[in-house]
């Protein structure tokens, strides 16, 4: 994420008047089609009829639409609405036979059929118009999902897939930046998969659960050269984690260096060693241009118009094209665009929150409508080596990105966040500060405490919807999450308490020539 230069206007309203469907008398039929009416549409246009057969899904004889939801994940632009039936207040709320899934908005159907695709029940039907019907709801499809106007993606071509790519078994990998809370897990579920995995950190080895004799740890930064071919010599696939990321204390040179020269000196060494294969780890702040939500956002979302001001995502992007442009016969690569991240070792998203409120700063910014997305580095970490798997000269994932998430539904941040700091003992303070003011106070602490935390940066990221759709991942990649939210919960709970890292005040230490650097 950026920074942003005024405050952002609301998006506008996109003239879509949803109108539900009438529900069918008792012991009617049980199949019904959704209809939306969009202002300023000629009546002519014909919509896309998608219909539900519930004597298959819901009512009690098939599957309950809770459990599977994977017409809900797979939709990207979120035509499908899971909801109660009408008198379910009055029964149990909890009976599957009072659930079911409506294609509420049929007018924003793509007609991928990827609902039909991967429906187990086969209860879903999508008849779609003919082509020259569709460019009116195609655009507002687009405008749905928070796209800018500009139509170049960013960085990936476009191009259809619907099953996953062959995999490829590799038995060696280079992590650059093992370390990290990425690279860690990385490195953790290569080594479970009897993967031979060399680690360049500018950290020593800590974790003693590392210590097996197929991990080889080296000491190094991705800026030396020499340190980068040993790291890679002789491996199969190299994981670039390694990067600057965001800190007012870190020097814009830094980012620069490591970003991008770094990304070069990588690139360089891959090519030089005939290295095939490189996953390239980005970051969802390389669309986020600033100025407006983005709700349910996939890679068709372009660039910036203009590069930003602020370093670390000016760099980002740099360093995302140079990865995607060096895809060739020679050398595949892609990359992968985690979002919000979290879980053990997070130094600088739950750990930042932490620190704030056990120094009794923590308050809540903004009216707590704004959502975003997340996802758990072990998650993270398995769509990496998936894409390992199916990344080599030729395939279809070289030269793509792809946004990774939880099957957790987006929420507000802060209430993400106090979901770890209750349990913790942390008192939660009531009151919150409107986007407005805070925003203006932030452009002022900037001007006394050039280094503060509490800056336009960060009052963009937390007042604003950032929410993405990972689709493509588990279309291409058969990426599904490995923990599940409340596991994932669990473990990141209990990491930090044991680690005690808000109670005794201190944060993991790293050396000051390393800071900023994971």
């Amino acid at each position: 994420m950026l920074w942003m230069w005024g405050v952002p206007p609301r998006l506008p309203h996109w003239g879509l008047v949803p109108r539900p469907p009438r529900p069918s008398p008792g012991g009617g039929r049980k199949v019904l089609t959704g209809s939306l009416r969009t202002a300023h549409t000629p009546t002519v246009i014909r919509r896309t009829r998608i219909t539900v057969d519930y004597t298959r899904c819901g009512d009690g004889v098939g599957v309950d639409p809770r459990a599977c939801g994977l017409c809900l994940r797979a939709c990207e632009p979120a035509v499908f609405l899971l909801h109660q039936t009408l008198g379910a207040h009055e029964d149990d709320p909890l009976d599957p036979r009072k659930w079911r899934v409506t294609p509420l908005w049929p007018s924003l159907c793509t007609g991928c059929q990827e609902c039909v695709r991967v429906c187990p029940q086969g209860a879903i039907t999508v008849k779609v118009p003919r082509a020259r019907h569709r460019t009116r709801r195609l655009q507002t499809a687009a405008a749905k999902r928070g796209a800018c106007s500009d139509p170049a993606p960013s960085g990936s071509a476009p191009h259809k897939q619907s099953a996953p790519a062959p995999a490829r078994d590799f038995r060696s990998c280079a992590v650059l930046g093992g370390a990290g809370m990425l690279g860690y897990e990385i490195v953790r579920q290569a080594l479970a998969r009897g993967i031979k995995v060399r680690v360049l950190d500018m950290a020593a080895l800590e974790d003693p659960t590392l210590e097996d004799p197929r991990c080889e740890w080296l000491r190094g930064d991705i800026r030396d050269t020499d340190a980068v071919r040993r790291a890679c010599e002789g491996m199969e696939v190299v994981f670039q984690t390694a990067a600057a990321v965001w800190d007012p204390a870190t020097p814009s040179d830094v980012y620069e260096s490591v970003n991008v020269d770094g990304n070069r000196t990588v690139l360089a060494v891959c090519r030089e060693l005939g290295i095939q294969r490189l996953v390239y780890t980005s970051t969802i702040d390389v669309v986020v241009d600033g100025r407006r939500p983005i709700q349910q956002g996939d890679e068709s979302l372009p660039y910036p118009r203009r590069l930003p001001r602020d370093p670390y995502s000016r760099t980002k992007i740099q360093a995302e094209q140079l990865v995607l442009t060096a895809n060739s016969p020679e050398l595949a690569t892609c990359a992968l665009r985690p979002v919000g991240m979290y879980g053990p070792r997070d130094r600088y998203h739950l750990g930042n929150v932490l620190e704030l409120a056990r120094q009794g700063r923590y308050l809540r910014l903004g009216d707590g409508k704004a959502r975003f997305s997340h996802v758990y580095s072990e998650n993270a970490a398995h769509a990496h080596l998936l894409a390992a798997e199916r990344l080599y000269p030729g395939s279809p994932v070289a030269g793509q990105v792809y946004f990774v998430a939880d099957d957790l539904p987006p929420g507000n941040l802060f209430d993400f966040m106090e979901s770890y700091l209750r349990p913790l003992g942390v008192r939660i303070p009531r009151g919150r500060l409107p986007y407005r003011l805070a925003y203006a106070l932030a452009c002022v602490a900037e001007l006394l405490a050039p280094g503060t935390k509490f800056n336009r940066f960060s009052v963009v990221q937390t007042c604003i919807d950032h929410t993405y759709s990972d689709a493509r991942a588990r279309r291409e990649l058969d990426y599904r999450p490995l923990v599940d939210p409340e596991e994932a919960f669990r473990r990141t709970l209990a990491y930090w308490h044991e680690h005690s890292l808000w109670h005794n005040g201190q944060r993991n230490a790293r050396p000051d020539s390393d800071r900023g650097i994971t």
